[in-house]
């Protein structure tokens, strides 16, 4: 199980055609990402170089990186499910917090 994306390109209206390296596939809708599709140039969807984001252009020519890991989790519960797992885990280790600060452990 991979989150490298390999391929992704767009799919009218308002949708991303998503390739990883393991040959899973599927599609994300932009909306469900919270993603205004007519702020962005759909023809410039592409994975980026080194695989760890879908890459867009909005209107102004700015790129938006979205996570691979996280439109792999979009069409994969199995892999939403260990990301899930690893973030309990981490939270479960981390020190605990206050308002955003590192509370002493004395």
């Amino acid at each position: 199980m991979t989150d490298r994306l390999m391929h992704a390109t767009f799919v009218f209206p308002s949708s991303i055609d998503l390739m990883f390296e393991d040959g899973r596939s599927g599609i994300v809708h932009l909306a469900d990402l919270g993603l205004d599709v007519r702020r962005m140039r759909p023809s410039s969807v592409r994975a980026s170089s080194w695989g760890s984001a879908a890459e867009i252009e909005d209107v102004t020519g700015h790129t938006i990186h979205i996570d691979s890991a996280v439109l792999r989790a979009r069409i994969d519960p199995a892999f939403a499910q260990v990301l899930r797992q690893a973030i309990a885990a981490l939270r479960s280790t981390a020190p605990h917090t206050a308002r955003g600060r590192r509370t002493s452990t004395d």
